[in-house]
């Protein structure tokens, strides 16, 4: 019998405002206050996508959150949906 472990990032359906804010904070090493400005946003709604993101993934903390997205490969498919 073979056993298939549950990736987190398989399946998490993260929007595409969570990809940005992710790919922001993963790639450049944004905070959230560069993040809100860039996407012209409030930090506020930056926050609520880190939690969002959070919740999706099963992580417990952001830093958690973006070492999944790093060392699950996540990173080249955020700069690959980005660039649609």
């Amino acid at each position: 019998m073979r056993t298939v472990m549950f990736d987190p990032l398989d399946a998490a359906e993260l929007s595409p405002q969570e990809k940005q804010v992710l790919h922001l904070a993963a790639a450049d090493g944004f905070t959230d206050k560069q993040i809100a400005q860039r996407l012209g946003l409030s930090p506020r709604t930056v926050s609520t996508y880190w939690d969002r993101m959070r919740v999706k993934l099963g992580a417990k903390s952001r830093i958690q959150v973006l070492y999944l997205a790093i060392t699950k490969g996540l990173q080249a498919f955020l700069q690959r949906k980005l660039k649609r």
